[in-house]
């Protein structure tokens, strides 16, 4: 299988900052690679169009611009990596986030797709779910996903609160960049990739 363009799907967690490294370097070995970090949101309930006041003191704007707006702010720390030879491209798109994830990487023309996965298990992954589960089953291309582990910077209590509050993600991934310490080898101990084709 000859890969050309690879999706990476993100939700700020720091979990999927370490799955964008991974991408990222992967093209970098391989070459002539394209790496497209998508980021989808859901608003149920909301219409996009409809306008809403983010503080009593701002202005009016549409719901859509607004979660827009902030996913771009959030979309900068993927800036931060070191992007080598590969073009990374960033995508914000709305809607069903697995529909979405299947839709882009059809649209884009993604040869493989590269996921976090929490490794839920029982009552939790029977609520909860797992999209990179349903991406797995539903994809018509291979998924690549990622186990990774609960770092102690998050606020969450295990990895798979990050996506249920964006706020801790985003902030621990933050400080993780921030933080001034280069990765060693430790710190890719953490990541441990199993191939789903």
């Amino acid at each position: 299988m000859e890969v050309r363009h690879i999706l990476v799907p993100v939700n700020f967690s720091p979990c999927c900052y370490e799955v964008a490294e991974h991408a990222i370097d992967h093209a970098n070995r391989l070459g002539g690679v394209r790496v497209t970090l998508l980021y989808v949101f859901e608003a149920p309930g909301l219409l996009l169009d409809a306008q809403i006041m983010p503080t009593p003191a701002a202005p009016a704007v549409a719901v859509g611009e607004y979660l827009d707006d902030h996913a771009r702010e959030h979309m900068a720390v993927y800036r931060t990596l070191d992007p080598g030879t590969v073009e990374v491209a960033h995508e914000i798109r709305h809607g069903q986030v697995v529909d979405v994830i299947l839709e882009a990487a059809s649209e884009l023309g993604a040869d493989v797709i590269f996921m976090s996965t929490h490794g839920r298990r029982g009552l939790d992954r029977l609520l909860m779910g797992s999209i990179t589960e349903d991406v797995i089953r539903q994809a018509e291309i291979p998924v690549m996903a990622f186990r990774t582990l609960h770092k102690p910077e998050c606020e969450a209590r295990s990895c798979s609160e990050c996506g249920e509050r964006p706020t801790s993600g985003q902030c621990a991934v933050q400080d993780a960049l921030n933080a001034t310490a280069p990765a060693d080898a430790e710190a890719d101990k953490g990541t441990q990739p199993t191939v789903v084709l």
